[in-house]
């Protein structure tokens, strides 16, 4: 009889704890799930900008959390200066070949890495930018040049819509082989006309499509 009683008393110990253990698994589960980012936080990872109405030498911003995010679309000028700079005579030395994959765009960070100010375009003793909070002067690749900021503006991570509807990363761009990046509309009658062009020189040489200027930035987290 006593055998009995406690078979039962462990049947119903190991009922209760099994009960328990599903409770807590029910609990626990939401509580996971709801730290997993839903639909609308990851849609807030990225951003998208038209910039086929930007003309040379003119810089737009993008607000993103809060931050903004200057894109300029520079001139033969300021890509000339920018890639003549010897890193011997930078604070933070970063080639403006590293910064901007297609020259002619510029797209970082609009944030002073000193205290967090936004810096004046076209602005300083370099043609680039300057913050009027404590006086850091930037080149026309927004690399610190004078002032107290200690390093560069930051260059996002950004990707680029392909005319095949696939995308590339700026990584994708930062491999040793020669690439072409060709910036495409179908409003551009030139752009139509090279297009046989770029078909044949497409099997020697790998060729990166852009359709229509519209440049997609991706924020590291």
């Amino acid at each position: 009889m006593s055998e009995k009683k406690t078979k039962r008393r462990d049947f119903l110990f190991t009922a209760t704890y099994a009960v328990g253990a599903v409770g807590v698994g029910a609990t626990v589960w939401p509580m996971i799930d709801q730290m997993n980012p839903d639909a609308s936080v990851k849609a807030l990872a990225s951003t998208e900008v038209d910039v086929s109405a930007v003309n040379p030498g003119k810089t737009i911003t993008v607000l993103w959390r809060g931050k903004p995010v200057f894109i300029r679309r520079r001139t033969q000028d300021e890509i000339a200066e920018a890639r003549s700079v010897k890193l011997d005579d930078l604070k933070h030395p970063e080639t403006d070949e590293d910064r901007a994959k297609n020259p002619e765009w510029l797209v970082m960070l609009g944030v002073c890495t000193h205290l967090g100010c936004v810096p004046l375009d076209q602005k300083g003793d370099y043609n680039g930018w300057f913050c009027p909070c404590h006086g850091s002067h930037y080149d026309t690749s927004g690399r610190i040049r004078k002032g107290p900021a200690p390093t560069n503006m930051e260059i996002p991570k950004f990707e680029l819509p392909s005319l095949d509807n696939k995308s590339f990363q700026d990584n994708d761009l930062r491999t040793k082989n020669f690439k072409l990046v060709n910036f495409f509309a179908s409003w551009c009658p030139p752009c139509k006309v090279e297009h046989s062009n770029l078909i044949k020189l497409s099997k020697r040489l790998e060729i990166f499509g852009i359709s229509n200027l519209l440049i997609k930035v991706r924020f590291k987290s």
